[in-house]
């Protein structure tokens, strides 16, 4: 099967990539498909290229036509559409995230349950998909296991994340955060491997740097990018901030118990989020010591993928 990826040009934010454009990979990935990535420009509505539905600059979407295309946020779908139009309807539009704009004519949609989307060839999953497989994982973690061994068991992978339009991450936040991971290493003996997210106030980067020299911790300094899968292969359990559902998506697929840090939020979409992951054992609230417990591994990609496979399988018999 031919497939094409499409997303918007933009600053990267997982070692070299864009977290969006790694959800539609690793989907297309989990159908058994290897993507062709497409990063197109972002355009106004009032653009001419938007009105009269000219192809992007540099010929990266050309015939032939895929048979499917992954669309990802406002101008993936834009330009998703227009694939669409140019192949006589015959290649098949998934869109992946809850689109900002009008979705009629999608042959598939996947949305996070949070956001409550409900409709025609609509499905949803509680967590968000990635590409990390539990192989992936192990393998990483070897790469970095000298590093790792250096600090004391257990290892504590911590996801730091930033201000979203959910929450707002505070100097205050950052400072409590610090404490809590000082206070774990001297109370349970701990060793900490780090990162943040390209939300992470530079800032916060600092001073969370500042607060854990001198601590056996190792922080991410994004240039090595399989760190962050060694993380997730090498902890024991994790203390992830609330914001990023891609985080803790991550973290849920390996079963690991994952600690959540208190944080305000106004949103009603994630406080949902939180009380049914927390329901379903996956996450308990960060006390004053690490806990320790198991579930399931939870893999949203797979489940994300066969849904697909079979829209279009459905859709191959109507025709």
């Amino acid at each position: 099967m031919s497939c094409w990826v499409i997303t918007q040009k933009r600053e990267s934010d997982y070692g070299g990539r864009d977290g969006r454009e790694i959800h539609g990979e690793a989907v297309a990935l989990a159908m058994g498909v290897t993507p062709s990535l497409k990063r197109v420009p972002a355009l106004s509505i009032f653009s001419p290229s938007s009105l009269l539905g000219n192809p992007p600059e540099g010929g990266a979407l050309a015939p032939p036509w895929p048979e499917l295309v992954l669309a990802i946020g406002r101008q993936g779908l834009r330009w998703a559409r227009w694939v669409r139009r140019q192949s006589g309807g015959k290649t098949f539009l998934a869109v992946l995230q809850k689109p900002a704009l009008p979705f009629h004519g999608a042959d598939f949609i996947w949305a996070p349950s949070h956001d409550r989307l409900r409709g025609k060839n609509t499905v949803s999953s509680l967590f968000s998909p990635h590409p990390f497989t539990e192989q992936k994982l192990q393998a990483a973690a070897e790469r970095f296991a000298e590093r790792f061994e250096k600090l004391p068991r257990p290892h504590v992978g911590v996801l730091v994340g930033g201000t979203s339009r959910a929450y707002q991450f505070t100097d205050e936040d950052m400072e409590r955060l610090c404490s809590n991971l000082k206070q774990i290493v001297e109370r349970d003996g701990a060793g900490l491997i780090v990162t943040t997210s390209n939300r992470t106030a530079r800032a916060h980067c600092r001073l969370l740097e500042r607060r854990l020299a001198g601590l056996p911790a190792l922080l991410w300094d994004r240039s090595e990018r399989d760190f962050y899968p060694a993380l997730l292969g090498a902890a024991d359990v994790f203390i992830a901030t609330p914001d990023s559902v891609n985080m803790i998506s991550e973290a849920a697929g390996t079963g690991k118990p994952i600690l959540l840090f208190s944080m305000e939020t106004g949103s009603a979409r994630f406080r949902w989020f939180h009380e049914e992951i927390e329901r379903r054992g996956i996450t308990r609230p960060l006390g004053k010591r690490l806990e320790f417990w198991n579930y399931p591994p939870v893999n949203a990609t797979k489940e994300i993928a066969e849904a697909l496979l079979d829209a279009m399988r459905k859709r191959r018999g109507r025709a």
